[in-house]
């Protein structure tokens, strides 16, 4: 949110938005038209069916190895969590693809390299010790590997300047996701995260203090992204 907030409105594309994405957090109720793009919208199976969760966003279907819009279309595009669940093949293609019809800022975030393999690893213990149902996202993980860090900066600084962002502290992450299979099934983080949205929403617009300290609460979940980090976030700027 601070990386696209600082760029003060426009067009936004989120490509792999599920069934929700960054739409709960207030941008439609700002200055920015949000485009949302999916294969599908049903979050594995999970997706809780309420419309009202897109807003204002314009929804569409389509494949992210070949989005159906013109080069330079937005003045930022998100793709956050999607890369995990592309086949090693494509990935390139895809950030090709993502920074094509960027004008301006394109963030890409997902889980990297292999201690972030061996915590999904892991999880899947836990999951199978817990008798908890294996969420659809955690085999595709599995399957397909986690992109390398150094891999997405390659693809994309032929494109213009590249800043990688640590975001999630390992064992924070584990942490929280095995409170989460453990005791709160997925009610306990949907709850949790309507309540953050709640509060980046009313930052958004008259209450900048409240966001300070929701960000903060954030990022003491997250860690306070120290490595190893779960998560790697990468910024491109594109050049004119």
């Amino acid at each position: 949110m601070r990386l696209i907030r600082k760029l003060n409105g426009g067009g936004l594309l989120e490509v792999g938005s599920a069934d929700s994405g960054l739409v709960g957090y207030g941008l439609t109720e700002s200055s920015w038209s949000l485009t949302v793009l999916d294969k599908s919208f049903d979050n594995y199976g999970q997706a809780s069916g309420r419309q009202d969760l897109f807003g204002g966003a314009r929804r569409v279907v389509g494949d992210a190895r070949a989005l159906p819009f013109e080069s330079r279309s937005f003045d930022v595009t998100v793709a956050l969590d999607l890369l995990e669940h592309v086949a090693p093949s494509d990935r390139s293609r895809v950030l090709n693809e993502l920074a094509r019809v960027t004008k301006r800022r394109l963030v890409v975030g997902c889980p990297t390299g292999p201690l972030s393999l061996s915590a999904d690893r892991r999880l899947l213990k836990v999951y199978a010790d817990n008798a908890r149902p294996v969420p659809g996202w955690l085999p595709e993980h599995l399957e397909y590997g986690l992109p390398e860090e150094g891999d997405l900066r390659s693809a994309l600084e032929p494109f213009g300047a590249v800043e990688t962002v640590p975001n999630e502290h390992l064992a924070a992450h584990e942490r929280i996701m095995r409170i989460h299979i453990r005791f709160g099934g997925a009610a306990l983080l949907e709850g949790l995260v309507r309540v953050l949205a709640t509060a980046m929403r009313a930052s958004l617009t008259s209450r900048p203090l409240l966001g300070k300290v929701v960000a903060r609460a954030v990022l003491l979940l997250r860690g306070f992204d120290r490595p190893p980090t779960y998560r790697t976030i990468v910024v491109l700027d594109k050049e004119d």
